[in-house]
Order: C-alpha cells, then sequence, then structure tokens
C-alpha cells in the first residue's frame, strides 16, 4: 500500500518538475542568444538576405534568398537562381490569410492551399528568431535522441494551437540553436523539413546564424553560408502590395 502510494505521488508530482525544467531550459536558451532576451525582440522587423546555392534535380546553381517581414503575421520572400547564363527570380507574399506570388514578369493570387503552405513555412522562420518562445501559448516538451551531424543536442518540440509542431535542437554546451524539424505541406505533399544552422555571430546582440541548410525528406533543397541581418525600426507596408 505504502509503495502504491508513493508511486501515485510521484506519478502527481513528476509533470509540474518536469515542467519547470522546460521552462529553466528555454529561458537559459535565450539567454545563450541574447543577453538580455529583451533584445531578441529586435527581430520583430526583419530584414534578412541569405546566399548560397539552390539543388534541383541534383543540380546545384547560385541562389540568393531576402526576407522582409514583419513577425508573424507579414512576409514577402525574394528569390533570385541561376548563374551568368540563365538567371530566374520569383517572390512570395502572404500578409495574414492572403497572398501572391510573382514569377517570369507576372503576378497571381495564391489560393488557400498556397497562403497556408507559405504561412508554415514562415512560422517555422518565425520560430528561428526564437520570438515564439517569449509569448503565450506554448505547449513545451523535451525531445530526446536528436543528433545533428552525428552529435547530440538538447531538443524540445513546441506546439502551438493550429500551427505545425516544431522541434527544436540546441548545442547541449553552448545552446544556440542547432536544427528545427517540423512537417509541412510543401506542393501538397507533407514532408519533414528541416533547417540546420551553424557558424553563429553576433548580430546587434544576438547570436544568429551564419550558414543554413534546408531539407526536404532528407534532401537538400538550399544551402545558405553568407547571411546579413538587418533590424529596422518599420518597413514600408506598400511592398507587400500585389504589383
Amino acid at each position: 500500500m505504502r509503495r502504491l502510494l508513493s508511486v501515485s505521488l510521484l506519478l502527481f508530482i513528476s509533470p509540474v518538475v518536469f515542467a519547470a525544467d522546460v521552462d529553466d531550459f528555454v529561458k537559459d536558451v535565450l539567454k545563450a542568444h541574447a543577453k538580455d532576451t529583451a533584445t531578441l525582440k529586435k527581430q520583430s522587423i526583419s530584414i534578412i538576405k541569405a546566399s548560397g546555392t539552390m539543388t534541383l534535380n541534383g543540380v546545384k546553381t547560385p541562389n540568393i534568398r531576402t526576407i522582409q517581414a514583419i513577425w508573424p503575421s507579414q512576409s514577402l520572400t525574394y528569390y533570385e537562381f541561376g548563374d551568368e547564363k540563365m538567371k530566374g527570380a520569383m517572390t512570395l507574399c502572404v500578409v495574414n490569410d492572403r497572398g501572391w506570388k510573382r514569377q517570369s514578369g507576372m503576378s497571381a493570387d495564391l489560393n488557400l492551399e498556397e497562403v497556408n503552405d507559405c504561412r508554415q513555412g514562415m512560422y517555422a522562420y518565425w520560430m528561428l528568431t526564437l520570438l515564439p518562445l517569449l509569448e503565450s501559448g506554448n505547449k513545451i516538451t523535451f525531445t530526446p535522441g536528436i543528433k545533428v551531424n552525428g552529435e547530440p543536442t538538447t531538443s524540445i518540440t513546441v506546439a502551438r494551437r493550429n500551427w505545425p509542431d516544431m522541434t527544436l535542437s540546441f548545442d547541449p554546451n553552448t545552446l544556440l540553436l542547432r536544427k528545427i524539424s517540423y512537417k509541412a505541406r510543401e506542393t501538397g505533399v507533407t514532408k519533414l523539413q528541416e533547417m540546420i544552422l551553424g557558424d553563429h555571430k553576433e548580430v546587434e546582440g544576438i547570436k544568429l546564424p551564419q550558414s543554413l541548410a534546408l531539407t526536404l525528406d532528407g534532401k537538400e533543397i538550399f544551402s545558405w553560408t553568407k547571411f546579413e541581418y538587418v533590424f529596422p525600426e518599420k518597413l514600408d507596408r506598400a511592398i507587400f502590395d500585389k504589383p
């Protein structure tokens, strides 16, 4: 009887202790990325330019991607790809529950499924800033067994209503973000999407990645190795208007 009572008490108490451990870990993570966690809020308005390569049908080509965002509801993403022989460009814009795209000189509205797909991708990039961890409404649990490039990490899964679950993996020593994993739709098909991060450097008091590889179901799609971050006080909202 005494043993059963002890087990019952342990089952009752453990979730509370575990949740407190997760909360403490999140606080340590935030401090590892910015000594003053309020500094992270600079990223609320961001211009992020990344340079690297895009892999399509096994062929790598140069790629430049620029995101201008007012997180989490407004984003304009511009892709430029190809070399001197052949270049192309594409723009994707999402504002709340609407969006548009521009390619080959033509603009068109996104349908509802395309908007939702883009919003899930942008949610992942918002999560990369760690800003969602400063908000309420998260259910966070430890997720064991995640490795990045063969190295163990300390990982958490962040669940938020109406959004895909995100698993964030951190270097156990520096507590810097190394990978974000999630399942989301890509051209109508649900795939495992992962962003592998590295080479963090301090930018305006925030430690940010200088390399990022994006994979779909384990296949590399983008690899960016040069980043430029700007955090303006505001963006001209006209940039989100469809041309």
